[in-house]
């Protein structure tokens, strides 16, 4: 079966304001991997809303890349990307295939590395502090034998 990928001409197409309108639109790229545009109301920035023909609210799109599959249990879920270029969304969907037909769930693999991540950001934090306290008590050290 052949899968139908999103084209360089519909790809500039996406990325043009305009498109979603009062549900998300959902483009596919095949295989799972889909464009999610969406319409969010926000309050207006400008100073002046409200008043006269400033609108209070506006509306703003976002756009993310989204990989639709079924975990090694059965459940379904959607891993998210953000907004990236194709190849980096395709690549990165092409990576997450690769660990599902390992049997390996690409969002539990995501939630491992980023606890890693601020495990290894705490530990950096904790040194440093260590450092710090370490300088602060030579300092003081430094200090009382000077001034025997």
């Amino acid at each position: 079966m052949k899968v139908r990928r999103i084209t360089p001409k519909a790809w500039e197409e996406l990325q043009q304001p305009g498109r979603a309108k009062d549900k998300p639109l959902y483009v596919s790229d095949g295989g799972g991997l889909r464009v999610r545009i969406a319409r969010h109301k926000i309050r207006n920035p400008d100073p002046d809303r409200g008043t006269g023909d400033v609108p209070e609210y506006i509306y703003e799109e976002s756009r993310i890349w989204q990989f639709r599959y079924r975990k090694p249990d059965g459940s379904e879920t959607v891993k998210s990307y953000g907004w990236v270029s194709i190849e980096q969304a395709r690549a990165e969907w092409a990576a997450d295939k690769a660990l599902l037909d390992e049997g390996i769930d690409p969002l539990e693999v995501q939630k491992r590395t980023r606890e890693d991540r601020k495990a290894k950001a705490l530990e950096k934090r904790r040194q440093k502090e260590e450092a710090k306290q370490k300088t602060i008590i030579d300092t003081d050290s430094m200090r009382q034998l000077r001034d025997d």
